[in-house]
């Protein structure tokens, strides 16, 4: 319980009701939580089966253009949304520029080396290639932070691995450059 509860409010109707709006406010939070979730995986499967399809059916000498054209249409929604109200973020300055510089360069390295291998391998395949780097990341926060993973989250890593790898299984078409482009 929380110390406005077991402080002096904590008799009468005032613990009532303020449990009742941490539960409300919980129940608000795991729907925000969860129709965030649901929104990022629709768009990531949406963002894959589109670049491939748009990939394979048309012969883009440059794929990188296509990545910069959703990049400019995912700020331009973004910001469009702050300025709608619908999200709120803080308005950008130099010194948080600063900071976050490294990680975005890196994050662009990966959306040019996915794009790139996406032309040379198949979907699941790439999914593959993708959930093992989270994986991964996560036997790298156990080896160097002694950051344990409960059983729930190893057997998602199971599921995330064996999902693709069904999916793949009668297409794991491959070329040694798409696995360069993914590494």
């Amino acid at each position: 319980l929380s110390p406005v509860c077991l402080g002096s409010l904590s008799s009468g109707p005032w613990l009532s009701l303020s449990w009742k709006n941490r539960l409300h406010n919980d129940k608000r939070e795991q729907s925000g939580t969860s129709s965030s979730c649901l929104a990022y995986s629709l768009a990531s499967v949406g963002m894959i089966v589109t670049n491939k399809a748009i990939l394979s059916s048309y012969d883009i000498p440059y794929p990188l253009i296509l990545v910069l054209f959703q990049n400019i249409c995912t700020l331009a929604i973004v910001v469009g949304a702050k300025q709608g109200g619908i999200i709120s973020y803080p308005d950008m300055n130099m010194h948080t520029t600063k900071k976050w510089i490294p990680l975005n360069i890196l994050f662009l390295l990966m959306l040019m080396s996915s794009m790139a291998s996406l032309k040379l391998l198949s979907v699941p395949l790439q999914t593959v290639f993708k959930n093992i780097s989270t994986i991964l990341t996560c036997f790298g926060d156990w080896y160097f932070f002694n950051q344990h993973v409960s059983t729930a989250v190893a057997s998602s890593f199971v599921l995330m691995i064996a999902g693709p790898i069904v999916a793949a299984y009668s297409d794991m078409s491959c070329t040694a450059m798409g696995l360069i482009w993914t590494v």
